[in-house]
């Protein structure tokens, strides 16, 4: 059985739109220095993150006790 990898990437601000998940994921992948290339722009986004391809999804959350505006990352077969 193959386990898909995710993750969250979560926001100071709402992300209003596609532009700012963009720059959210972007900032993301400088401050981990990880390579990253965009596959798609527009909801929900597509992006390859250190190689491996990721569907990005803006949802509201509970992280931590406290609700935010996250980034879901979930991995996708290429």
């Amino acid at each position: 059985m193959l386990f898909k990898r995710k993750f969250i990437i979560e926001l100071d601000t709402i992300p209003e739109t596609n532009e700012d998940i963009c720059l959210a994921v972007a900032e993301y992948c400088a401050t981990y220095n990880l390579p990253f290339e965009f596959i798609k722009r527009t909801h929900p986004l597509i992006t390859i993150i250190d190689g491996r391809k990721y569907k990005i999804t803006k949802c509201f959350t509970k992280v931590h006790r406290i609700n935010l505006w996250v980034l879901r990352c979930e991995e996708i077969k290429i």
